[in-house]
């Protein structure tokens, strides 16, 4: 059955169409690839146009630790994750 086939009435609580029965798109994911972690926001850099706003004073965001970001890189392997992406402030400052 195609989400669009049959749409709900404006009251039901099924995300895939909207309150006036629309349908919304979707894309029905098949595995998860590549898992991204936010390192934090202090960098060894001040750009002007961070879109973070790091820099080496900030503490805005602190970096995870191993010991709380493990549990979910052991869940990723074990679901075929291929990729590790780190993004933010430097995680090596």
């Amino acid at each position: 059955m195609l989400l669009t086939d049959t749409p709900p009435n404006a009251k039901s609580q099924n995300w895939h169409f909207t309150p006036d029965g629309s349908p919304r798109g979707y894309i029905k994911p098949h595995q998860l690839k590549e898992l991204w972690f936010h390192t934090g926001t202090r960098c060894n850099l001040s750009c002007s146009f961070c879109l973070e706003g790091s820099s080496p004073a900030s503490k805005r965001l602190d970096a995870p630790t191993l010991k709380e970001v493990k549990p979910y890189i052991d869940e990723a392997l074990e679901l075929g994750v291929e990729q590790f992406s780190l993004t933010g402030g430097e995680p090596f400052v």
